[in-house]
């Protein structure tokens, strides 16, 4: 499976999620609990990419990508989105995922105004 492509786009569309939410009475009421769902629907992805990496770093490839997705974005133009990760690049999305959990898991009692919108934007 392809854990690139949610780990990068699912936060974006959850980000959108929350900022349509904010509008709502019930949006801005749960907007910490939607957040944290999401951050850990993205650890969870993750996880998955370094578990289809590998899990042991003396395999690691450094400099290389070793998970690499392409999208034909702008054919017309002859534009590609591309990602990929190497061994470095996957324990710090690891990093970054934990860290946001924590992030929401702090925040959650500190923001009191315009919370889905503060979420929206981490």
């Amino acid at each position: 499976m392809d854990w690139i492509t949610p780990t990068v786009f699912f936060p974006l569309a959850w980000g959108f999620i929350l900022l349509v939410a904010s509008q709502s009475k019930w949006g801005e009421n749960n907007a910490s609990r939607l957040a944290l769902v999401g951050t850990l629907i993205t650890l969870v992805f993750s996880i998955g990419l370094l578990a289809e990496y590998g899990l042991q770093p003396l395999n690691w490839k450094f400099g290389s990508f070793s998970e690499y997705v392409s999208y034909h974005w702008l054919p017309q133009l002859g534009i590609n989105l591309s990602f990929g990760v190497d061994g470095i690049s996957v324990p710090l999305v690891l990093l970054t995922t934990i860290t946001m959990v924590v992030v929401v898991l702090s925040s959650s009692r500190v923001i009191e105004h315009r919370k889905a919108l503060y979420y929206s934007l981490i």
